[in-house]
C-alpha cells in the first residue's frame, strides 16, 4: 500500500509527520528544530495555495501533540472558518491552548477577545505580556488602555511611549494615532 506522507511541523521544538492511508494515519512523530520549520513553512505554503486541508492536518498532529504555534493557527482558522467551518468553541480551546504556553500572538489574541467582551481589565495583564516581549499589536492596544484609563491606570505618556514603539516597528495603526489620523 502506497503511504503519502506530509510533513508537518510548527513552532521551534516539534516536527509531526503525519501520514495518510494505512494503519500509521495521524501519527505523529518528533524529530529535529530544522525539519520542524521546514514541515512548518510547508503547512503555511499549502494553506496560502489552497490545500487548507492539508495544512490543517499539519496543524491538528503538531496542535494535539502540544505545539503552540500550530494551536494558535488553529484558533485563527476555526474562528474564522478559513477552511473549516467556523467553530467558536474550538476557536476558543486552542486559542487558551496555546496562551497558556505564553505563545505571545495567542497571549495578544486572547487579550484582544476580553477586550471585544468589554472586559479591559481581563485584557490588560495579557496585552501587557504580549507588549513586554515587544508585540507591536499589544504595544499599541496597550497603549492606547493607558492613554484612556481602561482596565489600567491612566498613564498618557506611558501610553504614548507604547503607540511610539508600535510605531517604531512599522505598526499602521499606531504611525497612524501618531499622526493624528
Amino acid at each position: 500500500m502506497m503511504k503519502k506522507t506530509l510533513l508537518i511541523a510548527s513552532g521551534a521544538m516539534l516536527l509531526a509527520a503525519c501520514t495518510t492511508g494505512g494503519s500509521d494515519a495521524g501519527k505523529v512523530d518528533m524529530t529535529t528544530p530544522e525539519a520542524q520549520q521546514s514541515a512548518m513553512e510547508q503547512a503555511q505554503q499549502a494553506f496560502q495555495s489552497g490545500d487548507k486541508a492539508a495544512a490543517i492536518a499539519t496543524w491538528e498532529a503538531a496542535a494535539n501533540a502540544g505545539n503552540a504555534a500550530a494551536q494558535h493557527n488553529l484558533s485563527v482558522v476555526y474562528r474564522t472558518g478559513d477552511g473549516v467551518g467556523a467553530n467558536p468553541d474550538k476557536a476558543m480551546g486552542w486559542l487558551a491552548k496555546s496562551a497558556e504556553q505564553g505563545y505571545v500572538p495567542a497571549v495578544y489574541d486572547m487579550g484582544s477577545f476580553y477586550l471585544q467582551q468589554g472586559d479591559p481589565a481581563q485584557a490588560a495583564p495579557l496585552m501587557q505580556a504580549a507588549a513586554e516581549q515587544g508585540y507591536a499589536p499589544a504595544q499599541f492596544n496597550l497603549g492606547v488602555m493607558s492613554v484612556r484609563g481602561d482596565g489600567v491606570q491612566k498613564n498618557e505618556a506611558a501610553g504614548i511611549q507604547l503607540i511610539e514603539a508600535a510605531a517604531a516597528q512599522g505598526f499602521e495603526p499606531a504611525v497612524k494615532a501618531l499622526q493624528g489620523q
